[in-house]
């Protein structure tokens, strides 16, 4: 004869298991919203352009852009640096806001998506390729420059910026197809743990509370976790000035995925707040149903 279980080992099955399936749909949902927002921000080319452009014309940006571009043209001559360097930087600044710089953004957005989503990982930079300014860079540059050896020669200026060292970056590539092939996965995780956890339970209201707790707890340890990524994209800058446009394209496209995750978080707390209702309707209607008697 088989020895039977006490109710003590039997409920603390009970409990493991549950806590297995509710860890289940935590890490799924953590897997399933890395997947979608890749996807989303890395492979959509119009999404990744439209982030990667207003990233690089913010403000910051553009100043951080052409600091570096000043201090490499006037490398060698400080004392120019010193002199017309506030006010060449400020000019390149206003440049990199015009129409004049779309096509060297948009070539370097083109790229950077390019070595984050293709196999070919020959690319040994992400740069920012400012030949096609040159002309006018010398213009402004005679502008504010009062002498003649206060402007800045054509072969001085760099005809790229780099952004990133690729060499010290890993292959984004490689994650991207795990996520991709996560991403069903983790769904099906996700879905298979929610029915489980729900039909163990003859409160299936109840269940349901839960699910959508663990939803929200995963969305926002999602959201916490975010930042924390930031210190380390940042060591692959060169310099400080390319340290603040890189922390500028993170923020960006940090700021998709915690859209995405606010949108499933509030779709969390609606779904809870619809379950109620529809749990307790007796309960609602026959309250002012009665309050409306009283009122009569």
């Amino acid at each position: 004869m088989t020895k039977k279980q006490s109710p003590q080992s039997t409920n603390k099955l009970v409990t493991l298991t549950n806590a297995l399936l509710l860890s289940g749909i935590f890490v799924g949902l953590l897997l399933l919203q890395s997947a979608v927002w890749a996807g989303r921000a890395f492979f959509s080319t119009k999404t990744f352009s439209s982030t990667v452009t207003n990233s690089l014309t913010s403000q910051s940006s553009r100043d951080a852009i052409s600091t570096e571009l000043v201090n490499k043209a006037l490398d060698d001559r400080p004392i120019v640096r010193r002199v017309i360097g506030p006010r060449l930087t400020s000019g390149v600044s206003s440049l990199l806001n015009s129409s004049i710089a779309e096509s060297s953004i948009r070539t370097m957005s083109d790229r950077l998506q390019t070595y984050l989503t293709t196999s070919d990982q020959s690319q040994k930079t992400v740069a920012i390729d400012v030949t096609g300014l040159k002309t006018v860079i010398q213009t402004v540059s005679s502008l504010v420059g009062t002498s003649d050896d206060q402007t800045i020669p054509s072969d001085k200026l760099p005809d790229t910026i780099t952004i990133i060292d690729a060499e010290k970056v890993p292959s984004y590539y490689q994650y991207g197809k795990i996520l991709y092939y996560l991403s069903p996965l983790s769904a099906l995780l996700v879905i298979g743990c929610a029915i489980g956890y729900i039909k163990r339970s003859k409160n299936g209201y109840r269940r349901l509370y839960v699910v959508c707790a663990t939803v929200a707890s995963s969305t926002l340890a999602a959201i916490a976790m975010g930042p924390l990524f930031k210190p380390a994209v940042l060591e692959l800058a060169k310099t400080t000035s390319t340290r603040t446009i890189v922390g500028n394209l993170y923020d960006a496209f940090l700021a998709l995925f915690t859209q995405q995750l606010l949108l499933v978080l509030v779709l969390s707390v609606l779904v809870a707040i619809a379950l109620f209702l529809v749990q307790n309707y007796k309960t609602i209607v026959g309250f002012f149903s009665k309050n409306r008697l009283t009122t009569k």
